[in-house]
């Protein structure tokens, strides 16, 4: 317990050696004081370790002390400043160096930039004299094109305007061809009315026939019904009552019937 409130002596302050660094910041010493113990400290720094404790003592030897027994060690902090000031001084030297440099790096830098600069306008301006070019040769194209498709139509136009008058001349040479043959057809041909006669002529001729035809067909059917009758003895012939029918195969027979009334035949049924 009695340990805990002593510091372990930093590597740089074992065997005795002075250093510019406080053991308890580890930073170069900012107004130091000196211990009966030989030990220094940064004031604020013994100031702020002794304020944590009840006992007064070296932080690294343990050694009881006091403020008072703690005085300014002024010529270890003449050293810390010309060594502070020195390293300061290499600080601002690198910083100049580096100032510097990074001068000459901005002026490249700016020197690239303008020259980048330049070969943009450069080529910005090749660009648009190119487009400018081409654009011209577009127009140009475009112009020629136009005037090509121009006389192209007008050459089409006309060539339609010749095939329009070839058709219409052809129209009115057919029409006038078929005028002539329609002509020559009243011409040549019979009045309407001789056909018409004609065509009744033939008509009635083959209406004559025709009813020529059924009447001697008619006549030669009756000779055969006759001749069938005078075959057949009295016979055949059935009478059935009062009623009496003259059958032709299984059909009743007007002609017969008629004729037999007319010859004065019996009354009775014919079946052949």
């Amino acid at each position: 317990m009695a340990d805990s409130w002593c510091l372990e002596p930093p590597p740089l302050f074992k065997d005795g050696q002075e250093d510019l660094c406080c053991p308890v910041c580890l930073e170069v010493f900012r107004d130091p004081v000196l211990l009966s113990c030989r030990h220094n400290f940064c004031k604020e720094c013994l100031k702020r370790w002794w304020g944590e404790r009840t006992i007064y003592g070296c932080p690294l030897c343990k050694r009881r002390s006091s403020e008072d027994n703690a005085p300014l060690n002024r010529f270890l902090g003449t050293v810390c400043q010309f060594f502070l000031r020195n390293k300061y001084q290499e600080k601002l030297k690198v910083c100049k160096e580096v100032q510097v440099k990074f001068a000459q790096t901005a002026e490249h830098i700016e020197v690239q930039a303008r020259h980048t600069d330049r070969q943009f306008k450069k080529l910005h301006q090749f660009l648009a004299e190119e487009e400018e070019a081409r654009l011209a040769a577009l127009k140009e194209e475009k112009k020629q094109k136009s005037g090509m498709m121009k006389e192209k139509m007008e050459a089409l136009s006309r060539e339609i305007a010749a095939l329009l008058d070839i058709v219409r001349a052809t129209q009115e040479e057919l029409r006038a061809a078929e005028e002539r043959v329609q002509i020559k057809k009243k011409k040549n041909s019979p009045p309407m009315k001789e056909i018409l006669i004609q065509q009744i002529k033939e008509t009635d001729e083959q209406y004559a026939l025709k009813q020529s035809s059924e009447i001697f067909k008619k006549r030669l059917e009756l000779k055969t019904r006759l001749d069938l009758l005078t075959l057949y003895s009295a016979e055949h012939l059935l009478l059935h009552g009062k009623s009496k029918f003259y059958m032709y195969g299984d059909k009743p027979d007007k002609l017969l019937v008629s004729l037999l009334k007319v010859s004065g035949a019996r009354q009775s049924t014919v079946k052949i």
